[in-house]
């Protein structure tokens, strides 16, 4: 190396050398290079320039686990990734300056094409050594400190400019990749600030050299290039609100919060309106993206222009939502969940209309969307990843969560199709009921469904009042009793499935339990008019343990009013017939066969 000043032969001569080096060299070379680069201006050394970059394309940084190759060279350049550090921002400058000398029609400048190449290697380093700080904190905390040594602004205008045109960065992903990534998220508040307050301009200033502006930041929201970073921001949005709000005001929150609005509405833009063969690429924070809506409209100070555009663009990408495809289908569910959340807001009298809006559709849609998600969830039930009983699930908990929500008025829901009602409803009595093939939570939350559209059914102010179809108890009880899976829904045991609702794993529920109320539900609202045939009675009396779990209670209680309803159509009472027997050995004994040992009461 000490011998080389020119690059004649140099480049290619190094990158065959490069090429066959293990990483221990490749580490020691790096090291030195960057030492030597410090001291002498990158267009003067090209061919350092292009060696440095073939070290990092070489054979021993591209083999299969190139990850923990760069958290080795991170080890081994610890004590030097200051000056790493320093080696990056001198190269981008060099960088800036070629393109300001283009923009002026000066000379064509010293090639550096391979330049920015190197820089994007560099930072995809440093980027690694701030995120994984955990394995080696000295060259994390060598460039924070770097940072803040050079500026946070001159360092948030680097990395805003490093992330144009970088040819490493994974758009679709949400890795933190970019060095801008890391530093706002283990950095602290400083990057933080900077960032918004860019943000939260008022005009878009034209580019300059010394710090990043409006203009710069917007260029790269579009391009999909920030979606990372802002999902980042809104995972932890109870701490950056807080920041918002102190350092920015209400007036500075409320602009940055519009371009968070802006950006998630063009996401949710992607998703298509008419089916397309081709699935288009739906970034991976897709989902914390679109469901920060509900937490940014909760900040009281926001004004009331950022929730007319947030609330009318949701409302827009909920009625553009084609089910007819199922390439969407967990996006479709993202921005459902979203707007039946968002609707719930309390966010005054003006908004009232349009939010009332957003919960009917969502209900509406989540009606037609139910019965297809139960089908494919069947469909896919000896995989070991059924998505589609997460979707079930979470379509079951939304419907059941808009009807009985606290925070608005059931009466909202002023767009009910009768229909798509009584489809969902039918959906959830089949596939409840079928609880040996349909996962034991997806089938307790079909049948609690069931019970909550029937209970709004007498309500006079309830949508769901009189719906033909679904208002009839008795009818409902005949296709509970009548299902061919019912008896043994009825007589199997089954435990308390935990599922998560809210963050909250301390959620119990039991197929077998919500049938049984699902029935009380019925009888008691039957007014004595619903019956009880021999094959019911059988089968309630074969799962009956005369014990004190709920189970039992249940049908002792379900007894009770089927004995009641006989005594009021003055028929005879069926709670003391001698013809059946109950308990684990009633089914053989109650179906006419006689099993050994059975003689005697039971």
């Amino acid at each position: 190396l000490d011998s080389i000043e020119t690059d004649t032969s140099a480049a290619h001569i190094l990158q065959m050398i490069g090429n066959a080096l293990p990483l221990d060299c490749v580490s020691l070379l790096i090291r030195d290079l960057v030492k030597r680069l410090l001291i002498s201006p990158p267009p003067q050394n090209k061919w350092m320039v292009n060696f440095l970059h073939s070290l990092f394309t070489s054979n021993a940084m591209n083999k299969d686990d190139v990850k923990m190759r760069q958290i080795k060279l991170i080890s081994d350049l610890s004590s030097t990734m200051r000056d790493f550090f320093y080696l990056w921002t001198k190269l981008l400058l060099a960088v800036v300056e070629r393109g300001s000398q283009e923009e002026q029609a000066v000379s064509p400048p010293t090639n550096m094409d391979n330049c920015k190449q190197l820089c994007a290697h560099m930072e995809q380093i440093m980027a690694l050594s701030v995120m994984e700080s955990h394995i080696d904190g000295v060259a994390s905390f060598q460039i924070l400190m770097a940072t803040k040594e050079l500026g946070v602004d001159r360092v948030v205008w680097l990395c805003v400019f490093s992330l144009t045109d970088n040819p490493l960065l994974d758009i679709s992903s949400n890795d933190g990749s970019s060095l801008l990534h890391g530093l706002m998220r283990y950095g602290g508040a400083p990057f933080i600030e900077c960032f918004l307050k860019i943000l939260s301009e008022k005009d878009q200033d034209k580019k300059t050299n010394e710090r990043a502006t409006k203009s710069d930041l917007m260029l790269l929201m579009k391009s999909g290039v920030l979606d990372g970073i802002l999902a980042m921001m809104v995972k932890k949005s109870s701490y950056h609100k807080r920041i918002c709000l102190e350092i920015l005001g209400r007036e500075g929150y409320s602009g940055a919060a519009m371009v968070f609005f802006k950006r998630i509405c063009e996401l949710m833009e992607l998703i298509p309106q008419v089916p397309r063969k081709n699935h288009i690429m739906i970034p991976s924070c897709f989902e914390q993206m679109v469901s920060s809506l509900t937490s940014l409209l909760s900040v009281p100070s926001i004004s009331n222009e950022c929730r007319e555009f947030a609330v009318t663009c949701l409302l827009d990408s909920v009625e553009r939502i084609n089910l007819k495809s199922m390439n969407h289908f967990s996006p479709c569910m993202v921005i459902l969940e979203t707007a039946s959340a968002v609707s719930a807001l309390q966010m005054g009298s003006d908004f009232d209309e349009k939010l009332a809006r957003i919960r009917s559709l969502s209900f509406l849609k989540m009606c037609t969307l139910l019965p297809r998600a139960l089908r494919k969830q069947l469909q896919n039930q000896n995989r070991d990843n059924n998505r589609f009983e997460r979707i079930s699930q979470g379509i079951l908990q939304i419907m059941i969560d808009i009807i009985v929500c606290k925070g608005s008025k059931v009466s909202q829901l002023f767009e009910i199709d009768e229909e798509k009602v009584i489809n969902a409803v039918t959906a959830c009595l089949k596939h409840g009921i079928s609880r040996d093939i349909t996962p034991p939570v997806v089938s307790s939350f079909c049948l609690r469904l069931v019970r909550t559209i029937l209970g709004q059914s007498v309500i006079s102010s309830s949508p769901f009042f009189r719906i033909k179809g679904i208002s009839d108890p008795a009818q409902i009880h005949i296709m509970i009793t009548s299902h061919s899976k019912f008896k043994t829904s009825i007589i199997d045991q089954d435990h308390e499935i935990s599922y998560e609702a809210d963050g909250n794993m301390r959620n119990y529920i039991s197929s077998r339990v919500e049938l049984l109320k699902l029935l009380l539900c019925c009888v008691s609202m039957g007014d004595g008019c619903i019956m009880c045939d021999d094959d019911t009675l059988q089968t309630l009396l074969a799962s009956y343990s005369a014990g004190m779990k709920v189970t039992d209670r249940y049908i002792r209680r379900l007894l009770c009013l089927y004995e009641k309803g006989q005594t009021k159509s003055n028929k005879d009472s069926m709670l003391f017939v001698d013809k059946f027997r109950w308990g684990s050995n009633a089914a053989p004994f109650n179906s006419g066969e006689k099993s050994a040992g059975s003689d005697g009461d039971h």
